[in-house]
């Protein structure tokens, strides 16, 4: 990975009469590769664009602070801008293999059954019989009633 590239980079400029960057500004700058390097190989890929921030940071203050050349500060941050790229393409790369979160379920109305208006009770009260009301035949069912039978004996005889 490109991580090894940039620790490299930094190793290089210590030597000759005139370093291209200090001792404790390769140190530091080394370190900090090698906390972007830890979190990127357990997958915490957050972790290492904040350490390659930190990491940025110091190379901008040593940059501006003459304790490193021009010359060799692109050098390594052509490499910081390197390893960047490639740790922002594995987090988009990861968010897109991540689904969305589901949202949260939604209970479903159901209906409710409705009893319907209560109808009102009708009470169909129970006719009794009275002593003036004829409950059948008085004639135990045979024929015509004997009451009936002398009324009608009576109009014969006045009919002649």
């Amino acid at each position: 990975m490109l991580l090894v590239a940039l620790a490299l980079a930094l190793a290089g400029g210590c030597s000759g009469e005139s370093p291209a960057i200090t001792e404790t500004v390769s140190d530091e700058l080394t370190a900090g590769v090698l906390e972007v390097a830890e979190a990127a190989s357990t997958g915490d890929l957050e972790s290492a664009l904040a350490a390659l921030d930190t990491v940025q940071q110091r190379l901008d203050s040593a940059t501006s602070g003459a304790d490193v050349t021009p010359d060799r500060a692109a050098s390594i941050q052509l490499s910081l801008d390197e390893v960047r790229s490639d740790l922002e393409a594995l987090v988009a790369a990861a968010a897109a293999a991540t689904p969305a979160p589901e949202a949260p379920a939604v209970p479903v109305e159901t209906a409710t059954p409705v009893d319907p208006a209560p109808q009102p009770s009708v009470v169909t009260p129970e006719v009794q019989p009275t002593e003036t009301d004829e409950v059948g035949p008085k004639n135990g069912g045979k024929g015509k009633d004997k009451k009936n039978d002398d009324e009608d004996e009576d109009k014969g005889k006045n009919d002649d």
